[in-house]
């Protein structure tokens, strides 16, 4: 064959993947074996004589294009792509067929297929087509990268603009109308007749304070899940760890709800052993100008977390009052040098 090039990349982590699905022996036989599959950039992953044998072999490698051909036993052409467009919507297909038939070409149109050749068709011409449709794969996941990248910038972007928020909220640095402006850019409701704040840290007792581990993303996901838009906002607050604003129309309201959500938590936290939780409850606060106050009250509490051995979320409100040392027992004796 006179081609000595391809649109894929060579390496083989990042060579396509091609299935073959065809009835007949020779030319399933002289479609896989006479085509250098890899020195044009493609990886033949499989191969199969009817449609109901193929599926579950796709399903296993995942091709980027199927080339099958139209009229097979059990499972034809038509019914597999239908069955792989349906599980693989990226995967790319090319039919090949002896019918010239309006009928078959606008079903496989419908479906979805790239491509509806003919048949006799020779290893030239069919490699020119697996180009051509390699073009439009790569295509698309060069948008799917750019798509992702995007996303991921703007998620970036809002994290920090939200963690500014907070910052604006806790400092009081800002005036109303400002905070205001800037949560609605967010699109975060903060307005409310009542608030509190509530800081929150979680640590794997099988890492340093710094590293990575795996159950402390599961807990944040599955605390950020549980948490109802309505009634608290949830900031990240980096190695620090969240920070919560509760929101409600009492004071009544606001407690009831922040006891329910931090039990829920608490839940969540006591299926893994190997995690350590402390938190600090802020005063509820009936102002947004008043937020500092509830959460200088929490920040206060969070302080103790070195003075007790086991996971717990301290009451600032408590610690006030004459015998918050009931609460528990800060002995000088239980705190953990490790921790610190």
């Amino acid at each position: 064959m006179g081609r000595t090039k391809s649109v894929c990349l060579t390496g083989e982590e990042n060579m396509l993947k091609v299935f073959l699905a065809e009835d007949e022996f020779i030319i399933r036989e002289g479609i896989k074996n006479n085509i250098d599959w890899q020195a044009y950039g493609y990886e033949f992953c499989g191969e199969a004589s009817d449609g109901e044998l193929a599926f579950p072999l796709i399903q296993k490698t995942r091709p980027d294009i199927l080339i099958t051909d139209i009229k097979m036993p059990f499972v034809d052409g038509l019914a597999l792509s239908r069955l792989v467009k349906k599980e693989l919507p990226e995967t790319e297909i090319i039919i090949l067929s002896g019918y010239e038939e309006f009928d078959y070409a606008k079903e496989a149109i419908q479906i979805g297929v790239a491509r509806y050749l003919l048949k006799p068709i020779n290893g030239e011409t069919l490699l020119q087509e697996i180009d051509s449709v390699a073009e439009i794969i790569l295509g698309k996941q060069k948008e799917k990268e750019i798509r992702e990248k995007y996303q991921k910038e703007m998620e970036e972007n809002s994290l920090r603009d939200q963690m500014d928020l907070f910052q604006h909220l806790v400092t009081g640095d800002c005036s109303m109308e400002e905070l205001l402006s800037v949560a609605d850019k967010l699109d975060l409701k903060i307005m409310a007749p009542w608030y509190s704040i509530v800081l929150l840290k979680i640590q794997s007792m099988k890492h340093d304070y710094e590293e990575y581990s795996g159950s402390i993303v599961v807990v944040d996901e599955r605390i950020v899940k549980l948490a109802e838009p309505e009634h608290v906002l949830i900031f990240d607050r980096a190695l620090e760890g969240r920070a919560f604003l509760f929101k409600a129309d009492s004071e009544e309201e606001l407690l009831a709800y922040q006891k329910e959500y931090l039990g829920d938590v608490k839940e969540v936290l006591s299926g893994y052993a190997n995690l350590r939780y402390f938190g600090g409850i802020g005063t509820p606060v009936n102002r947004l100008r008043e937020i500092p106050a509830s959460f200088e009250d929490a920040s206060h509490a969070f302080a103790h977390r070195y003075l007790v051995a086991e996971s717990c979320i301290l009451d600032s409100s408590l610690l006030m009052q004459e015998g918050a040392a009931e609460q528990e027992d800060f002995r000088i004796s239980a705190v953990n040098p490790e921790q610190i």
